[in-house]
């Protein structure tokens, strides 16, 4: 089969004379375009895909982009979705996306483009395929967190979008969600990041600081609002302090103040119904005092003496230790202590990590008991988590033709199910709690997700994962050779 390659007369037989079946100096043949491009069409109207995959694989990438603009447009339906199909088998993945959206297929279209690793175009087919799960995690690979996150949030996975948040750094969205989820931790450290300059900061700050009269540190909420009373005078963005702050001032009695606070956040925005029951619940101003306590005009500068509330809780000082000092560094700020990142640390599976990517990896799990006989993972279904033992024991065994047969049993520091980071097959062999069981669990999609993202801690945890097959080999063929 041979086709016009669009060159006037005489030239292209002398092309097609002088070089088809002729050796170049570079080791290869040379033909012209037209002409693999016409076998190739030939092979995908007999379905012969497998043979045009070949012929393309071996041609410039010229052949691929004129098969999309020029041939595609003439080509039967048939024929267009047999040139998607020979793209990837071609491993050519860019060109089998192209060619896909031609043949209206954006799902499909957006899996080959995930391959060549444009992730912002698989993205937007996977939006437009309605795979939305799958469009958010592609919009984080391209970095837009936000849509990401937005995208998360309509599929109520609360906990990735709030992930998505922190990752571009919106920790006020970040924190919200975390608090909506009851993640008291991960919403104080998001939260606490946002700085000043933010326009979203007074608001991470009213939250922070309910978090904290939640927690029972009233007196480190407290010094947060007076963070922002100090920063200037109440605005529209800020008012919400103002008006916690002077509900705190009047459960203290400080009356005077609480009123100056109440009236300044009402000048703000008469509609707060809240500050304006909290100042009818006032005690009447003595005579002669009402024109004192008039309301500042908007934008003055809004002066109260600090509000020292004792904490609802109280950490104990060790015998000796100096007293601390309101107001000192650290003290407006709360900090989750999580012993099990040093737990984790000291574990063979995570020996090669650093201590932040430690921590990013704590906050993605959880503690997780499980009752002597529960189940862990089940032979033949896929993994759902990546376990690591912290106390107790568990057996692993199997079942084949005949009974189940013990294989080993596992304690402290043992891993399970991290197979499946590798390996998306069912798990080859069932894990049942020995003992009463506590582990550190990770959700397997998430953390295949994290790991994705993330290309310097997926190697480092692979590597040790590698390390991991390569002695249960060595030890499998050392009883197999006695």
């Amino acid at each position: 089969m041979s086709r016009d390659v669009g060159l006037p007369g005489q030239i292209a037989r002398d092309v097609e004379l002088e070089f088809v079946g002729a050796p170049s100096s570079a080791g290869g043949n040379f033909v012209t375009a037209g002409q693999v491009r016409g076998v190739i069409l030939g092979h995908l109207g007999l379905g012969e895909i497998d043979a045009a995959a070949a012929l393309l694989a071996t041609s410039a990438p010229e052949v691929g982009d004129a098969l999309l603009d020029e041939d595609a447009a003439a080509a039967s339906g048939a024929v267009r979705v047999a040139m998607a199909e020979m793209f990837f088998r071609a491993r050519d993945f860019a060109r089998a996306g192209r060619a896909a959206v031609l043949v209206g297929d954006p799902a499909r279209a957006a899996s080959f483009f995930e391959r060549s690793y444009q992730h912002g175009r698989a993205a937007q087919l996977y939006e437009q395929a309605g795979q939305l799960d799958r469009a958010a995690a592609m919009h984080e690979r391209e970095q837009a967190f936000d849509r990401a996150a937005q995208l998360y949030e309509q599929l109520g996975q609360l906990d990735l979008a709030a992930e998505a948040h922190e990752k571009g750094g919106r920790g006020f969205e970040a924190g919200r969600l975390w608090a909506k989820l009851r993640r008291f931790d991960r919403a104080v450290d998001a939260l606490q990041k946002v700085p000043q300059r933010d326009p979203r900061w007074a608001s991470s700050v009213l939250l922070l600081g309910r978090i904290f009269e939640h927690a029972g540190h009233r007196d480190v909420a407290v010094a947060r609002y007076l963070e922002v009373a100090k920063a200037g005078p109440p605005t529209r963005d800020n008012v919400g302090v103002f008006e916690r702050l002077g509900e705190l001032y009047a459960q203290a009695g400080e009356v005077k103040a609480a009123r100056k606070l109440l009236r300044a956040v009402l000048a703000i925005d008469p509609t707060r119904e809240r500050a304006a029951q909290g100042l009818a619940s006032l005690p009447p101003e003595p005579p002669g005092a009402a024109h004192a306590s008039m309301p500042p005009k908007p934008g003055a500068p809004l002066a109260v003496a600090p509000l020292v509330l004792p904490p609802l809780t109280a950490m104990r000082a060790p015998a000796g230790a100096a007293p601390a000092v309101a107001g000192g560094r650290g003290m407006t700020s709360l900090t989750a202590v999580h012993e099990d990142v040093d737990t984790l640390r000291q574990l063979p599976l995570f020996a090669d990590l650093s201590l932040d990517e430690l921590r990013t990896l704590h906050a993605l799990g959880h503690r997780r008991a499980y009752a002597a006989g529960a189940l862990l993972i089940e032979q033949g279904q896929a993994a759902e988590h990546v376990i690591v033992l912290l106390a107790g024991s568990v057996q692993v065994s199997a079942r084949g033709a005949g009974p189940e047969v013990a294989l080993a049993e596992l304690g402290y520091g043992a891993a399970l199910g991290e197979m499946a980071l590798v390996d998306e097959g069912p798990a080859s062999a069932r894990v049942r709690a020995r003992t009463d069981v506590t582990a550190f669990v990770w959700p397997i999609d998430g953390l295949r997700r994290h790991l994705a993202s993330d290309e310097r801690t997926a190697l480092r945890v692979l590597k040790v994962i590698s390390r991991t097959i390569s002695v249960r080999l060595r030890e499998a063929n050392r009883r197999l050779t006695g």
